[in-house]
C-alpha cells in the first residue's frame, strides 16, 4: 500500500520500513538520473541504461558497454541524450532504450547539452558550439572567445546565450540565433555565479548576491529586473516547464522561499523553513504541484505558495555516504539510489494532477516566419530557380549549413503551407490559371524533398498536412521517402493513415513505402501507442482487396514492429 506522510503525523524518519516500493539495481548507478515523463532513466556500472516508472516498475533496459564517466540529458518527446565523457562519444536513445545514432565530439563539453524547442539541441565548450537536430545532423558550430563554465541559457523568442570570460569584473555574454547568427555581444552587471532559463527570459546570480531577470525588449536584451529581496546567498528554482520559478535564500540552518512578481521582482509571499541547512542542500526541484528541498538530514514540501506540505527525516545511509543518487518525480516520489544497488522510494504528496509540461514556447517562428506573400502560385512561371536548387538537397545532406537553414524553412514551410490551402480551398478551381504546383512539378517535388529532409517539429507538421489531404502520389513520394520517422505529436503517422486510405489497393509499390514510413515512425518514436497506431495501420494492407505482394510485405512490415515492442 502507497504511503502518504502527514505533517500532522510527526516528522517521520524515510528508512526501509516505510517505503512506498523497493527495487534493486543491477548495478551503481553512475550519474544522475533523468526525470522523463513515465518516471525516470539511470545508467550503472554494470553497462546498462534502464527506463523505469514513478513506482518502481522497469520498462527497458539496454547495455551500453564499458563506460566510466557520463551524464543524460533529457530532450522534449523523453528522448535522451547520453555523453561518455571518456570517450567524448554523443549518443541519442529513444523513449524505449534504443540507440538512434552517435557522434563523437572534437572538443570537450563545458556542461551538459541544452535542448532546444524542435528537436535540436546546443552544446558548448573550448570555444565552440555546436547545434544537432533530432536526426543526429550537426545544423552549426561557430567559434567563440574563452567561455565561462556555466551552462547554455535560452531567451524567450529561442535565442541563446553564452557566457563568456569575465571582463573587469563583470561577465561577457553572446547571443546566437538557433540558427549560428551571431546576433549581440553583451556585457552582464556583474560577475554572474549562476543562471537560469524560464518562459520569461534568464534568472541570473551575481557573485555580489545580487539576484535578477535578464530578457527581451524591442528585440534586443536587457535587464528587467533586480530584485529588492534581501536573500543572502540566493538560488533560483524553475519547474519542468520553465513557466513558474521561486527565488531561494540560503543559510546554514535555514531556507527562505519567495514568490515574486515577475514583472518587477518584488515580493509577493515567502516562507522561512527551519531545521533544513540551506548551503548543504542535496536535492532540490519544483514539480508541477510542490517544491521539494533537502539536506542530508531533513526533507520539506511546499506547495507554490510556499505553504508547507510535509516534511520527513532523510535516512540515515544519506549521511553514511552510501546513498549516491537522488530523484523526485513527476508525481512526487522522492527516490533514493544506494551504492548497494537498492532503490527505495516514498510518495511525499498525494496528487490526483496528472503532470502535464505546458509547452509555452515550441518552435523558431521568430527567426524563420511564415511569408505567404512572396510566391504568386496562380502564374505560368516556376518556382525561383534557388528555391528548387537540387544543391539544397546535398546541403541538407551532409549538414554544417548555419544561417542558410533559416531562409530554407521559411521558403519550404511556406511555399508547403500555399500547396495545402490551394489543395483544401473551396475556391479551388476557380481559376483559369494554372497553379505553380502543376506547372512546376518537378520544381515542388525539389522543395518537398528539403521539407522532409529538414526535420523539425514544423516541417513534421507540414509534411502531416500534405500527407492527410494530397492525392498526388508523387508529392506524397517524395515525402515518404525522404522523412526522417521523428514524428513528435503524432500528427505524422495519422497523416499516413490517412493518405493510406487516398491511395486505394491497386500501387502494390506505393503502398510498400507507406509501411516502410509507419515502421521508420515506430522505430524512431519508440513509444507503445505508436507501435499500436502503426500496427493498425499496416493491417489494412493484409486486407483481400490488396495484392499479394503488398499482403506479404504488410505482414514483414508488422513482424518488424511487434520485434520493437517493449
Amino acid at each position: 500500500m502507497t504511503k502518504v506522510f502527514a505533517q500532522d503525523a510527526g516528522l517521520e524518519t524515510l528508512s526501509n520500513y516505510n517505503t512506498s516500493w523497493s527495487s534493486v539495481l543491477p548495478g551503481t548507478a553512475l550519474c544522475e538520473p533523468e526525470v522523463t515523463s513515465y518516471g525516470f532513466c539511470l545508467v550503472t556500472d554494470a553497462r546498462n541504461i534502464m527506463g523505469y516508472s514513478s513506482t518502481g516498475k522497469l520498462l527497458w533496459e539496454k547495455n551500453i558497454g564499458r563506460v566510466r564517466n557520463v551524464n543524460l540529458t533529457t530532450m522534449h518527446g523523453d528522448f535522451i541524450l547520453f555523453h561518455d565523457e571518456n570517450s567524448n562519444i554523443l549518443r541519442l536513445f529513444n523513449p524505449s532504450g534504443n540507440e538512434l545514432w552517435s557522434k563523437a565530439l572534437d572538443f570537450k563539453p563545458t556542461s551538459k547539452p541544452f535542448a532546444g524547442r524542435d528537436g535540436r539541441f546546443f552544446i558548448h565548450g573550448d570555444g565552440k558550439i555546436y547545434c544537432y537536430g533530432i536526426n543526429g545532423s550537426l545544423r552549426w558550430q561557430i567559434q567563440t572567445s574563452t567561455q565561462k563554465n556555466l551552462p547554455i541559457q535560452e531567451l524567450p523568442d529561442g535565442s541563446i546565450v553564452v557566457f563568456l570570460a569575465d571582463e573587469g569584473g563583470k561577465t561577457k555574454g553572446l547571443r546566437i540565433s538557433p540558427f549560428g547568427e551571431k546576433l549581440e555581444d553583451i556585457t552582464f552587471a556583474g560577475s554572474i555565479k549562476n543562471c537560469f532559463t524560464c518562459s520569461e527570459g534568464i534568472l541570473l546570480i551575481f557573485t555580489d548576491y545580487s539576484a535578477g531577470l535578464f530578457s527581451l525588449t524591442d528585440g534586443l536584451t536587457k535587464s528587467r529586473w533586480v530584485t529588492s529581496v534581501k536573500a543572502g546567498n540566493p538560488m533560483f528554482i524553475v519547474n519542468k516547464d520553465k513557466t513558474d520559478f521561486r527565488l531561494l535564500s540560503l543559510s546554514q540552518n535555514d531556507v527562505t522561499v519567495y514568490k515574486l512578481n515577475v514583472q518587477d521582482g518584488t515580493e509577493l509571499s515567502s516562507l522561512k523553513l527551519t531545521g533544513i541547512s540551506g548551503i548543504n542542500l542535496v536535492k532540490t526541484d519544483f514539480s508541477a504541484s510542490c517544491i521539494f528541498l533537502s539536506d542530508s538530514n531533513k526533507a520539506v514540501l511546499v506547495d507554490e505558495n510556499c505553504k508547507e506540505l510535509w516534511s520527513a527525516k532523510m535516512p540515515a545511509n544519506l549521511r553514511n555516504k552510501t546513498i549516491n543518487q537522488i530523484i523526485y518525480s513527476n508525481d512526487n516520489y522522492l527516490i533514493f539510489c544506494d551504492k548497494n544497488w537498492s532503490m527505495n522510494a516514498y510518495l511525499t504528496c498525494q496528487t490526483t494532477n496528472k503532470t502535464v509540461l505546458k509547452n509555452i514556447h515550441s518552435d523558431y517562428s521568430y527567426f524563420a516566419p511564415l511569408d505567404l506573400t512572396e510566391f504568386n502560385y496562380y502564374t505560368q512561371g516556376g518556382f525561383f530557380s534557388n528555391i528548387k536548387n537540387p544543391e539544397r538537397e546535398k546541403e541538407i545532406l551532409s549538414g554544417n549549413f548555419g544561417i542558410k537553414e533559416q531562409e530554407w524553412l521559411t521558403q519550404t514551410l511556406s511555399v508547403a503551407r500555399l500547396y495545402y490551402m490551394d489543395s483544401t480551398s473551396s475556391d479551388f478551381g476557380v481559376h483559369t490559371e494554372k497553379s505553380v504546383f502543376k506547372t512546376d512539378s518537378a520544381g515542388f517535388e525539389s522543395i518537398l524533398v528539403q521539407l522532409a529532409l529538414l526535420c523539425t517539429d514544423n516541417t513534421q507538421a507540414a509534411c502531416a498536412d500534405i500527407l492527410s489531404k494530397s492525392t498526388n502520389k508523387t508529392y506524397c513520394r517524395a515525402l515518404l521517402t525522404n522523412l526522417t520517422g521523428y514524428d513528435p505529436d503524432g500528427k505524422l503517422l495519422s497523416a499516413i493513415e490517412r493518405n493510406a486510405e487516398l491511395a486505394g489497393n491497386k500501387d502494390s509499390a506505393y503502398c510498400n513505402i507507406i509501411c516502410d514510413s509507419v515502421f521508420s515512425i515506430c522505430k524512431f518514436m519508440g513509444r507503445p501507442a505508436y507501435n499500436k497506431h502503426g500496427k493498425d495501420i499496416i493491417k489494412r494492407f493484409m486486407g483481400a482487396g490488396y495484392s499479394s505482394n503488398t499482403r506479404t510485405y504488410a505482414r514483414d512490415t508488422l513482424k518488424k514492429i511487434i520485434s520493437l515492442e517493449l
